[in-house]
């Protein structure tokens, strides 16, 4: 999950930056179980933060489950102070910007109250981003103590969508690394390293997670927080948090 703020700029295909007012707003973007946004354009001026897996509904207080696929005015949840904070975030500089989201951030995370579960569903998703997806729905459910349907269940609540999918994606994620790669790849062999049952395989999953192939991935220049976090991963074997801010 993930919170956009636009701050009334746009960036054209001519290079050059055009205000407008009526693009200041802030949006949540729930889980999302397939390619979001594709369409080229005007780009616009953005602050925002990624969620880590299930750790975005005590700064939401909002059902994760029902975001799932959807995006909202961030208004629908912060109400007052969500509506003035896309304008108060454009009037100072980027800095500025992220120690005034990182304030209302906490400041909601001090308000908060989770549903304590047994399952470690936190851990659980981890987990499963360590060992790039390469897990079954019933190894998760073994290693929680849980069944199959309860693991589900659950997963849905915090994470918003199924085990299955969850592990999917992150496989998919962890073969963005070779977005930046840049060099002659063999792609089988990176299939058969993500797990992919053939290269075939791997080039479906990454026409519906992304809408691109991975050749086309990796014949680019592409920056976007997920490659930057696999890219990283792949260097150091290190967890690495991101956020954003594009202008």
């Amino acid at each position: 999950m993930s919170l956009a703020f636009e701050l009334g700029r746009t960036f054209d295909v001519d290079g050059s930056w055009h205000v407008d007012s009526r693009l200041l707003r802030g949006t949540v973007i729930g889980p999302l179980s397939a390619v979001g946004r594709t369409e080229s354009g005007d780009l616009p001026e953005t602050i925002g933060v990624f969620f880590r897996p299930g750790r975005a509904a005590p700064f939401l207080r909002a059902a994760i489950a029902d975001l799932t696929d959807r995006t909202i005015a961030v208004d629908d949840v912060w109400g007052t102070a969500g509506s003035r904070l896309p304008h108060q975030l454009c009037e100072v500089d980027e800095a500025a910007r992220i120690d005034m989201l990182e304030d209302m951030l906490l400041a909601r995370l001090g308000r908060s109250r989770q549903r304590a579960t047994a399952l470690d569903v936190d851990g659980l998703a981890a987990s499963v981003i360590q060992r790039q997806g390469r897990v079954t729905v019933e190894g998760m459910a073994r290693a929680g103590g849980v069944s199959r349907q309860h693991l589900s269940r659950e997963f849905r609540e915090r994470i918003g969508i199924p085990p299955k999918l969850y592990s999917r994606l992150a496989r998919f994620q962890a073969g963005l690394a070779c977005a930046g790669s840049h060099t002659g790849i063999d792609w089988a062999g990176a299939a058969l390293d993500l797990g992919y049952a053939d290269q075939s395989h791997m080039i479906a999953e990454f026409r519906e997670f992304s809408g691109l192939t991975p050749q086309t991935l990796a014949s680019r220049d592409w920056f976007h927080p997920f490659i930057e976090r696999a890219k990283s991963r792949r260097a150091s074997g290190a967890n690495v948090t991101t956020a954003w801010s594009t202008r």
